[in-house]
This record gives C-alpha cells, structure tokens and sequence, in this order.
C-alpha cells in the first residue's frame, strides 16, 4: 500500500495511476480486516515507509520526473487503515520532502 501510495504521489499523472490507486484500496481492505490493535506495538512503520522509499526510487516511470517524496512517513497505522485514499495523498502532498541534496 505505501509503495502505491508513493507511486501516485511521485507521478500523480501516470497512466498507471488509476492503476495504482485500485491497488491502494484492495490492500487497505485487506489490511484492515486483519489489523487489531494489539498489532500496532509491533509495527515498524518508519522502517517499512524506508522500504516502500526505497523500491519507489528505482522505478523508473515513462510520465517525466517524479513528485519528491517525504523522507519521514506522513501516516500512522490507523490512518492508512481507515482513513480514504485521497486523505492519505493529501497528506503526502502536504509533507514536506527533504529538500537537500
């Protein structure tokens, strides 16, 4: 999902975009009906969103240069579970991405 997320955020005007943003929902609900609380504890999301950075940087996608992408994750795990897939690009959108180079 976060890899996703990163995808349409970098390139929000792929053709692949629509793509992407189907697969954001079919893993949140997927997600979401195996997430308790309990779970929360042993989730290390600042190590997965260094994941999900990671893969996105090797993409190369044919639609231009890619949209910067925060360094820190913008999310907890409660808001990628619930909250609606264009909250969740606002709020990359209004993270600030690491702006040295």
């Amino acid at each position: 999902m976060l890899v996703h997320l990163l995808k349409v955020h970098a390139w929000p005007h792929s053709v692949a975009a629509g793509h992407w943003r189907g697969e954001i929902l079919s893993f949140q609900a997927g997600a979401a009906q195996r997430y308790l609380p309990s779970m929360r504890q042993r989730i290390d999301l600042a190590r997965l969103y260094g994941l999900a950075l990671r893969q996105v940087a090797k993409i190369a996608d044919g639609d231009g240069d890619p949209v910067r992408t925060p360094d820190t994750c913008p999310f907890t795990p409660e808001q990628l579970l619930r909250e609606d897939s264009d909250v969740l690009e606002a709020r990359l959108r209004a993270s600030p991405a690491d702006q040295t180079e």
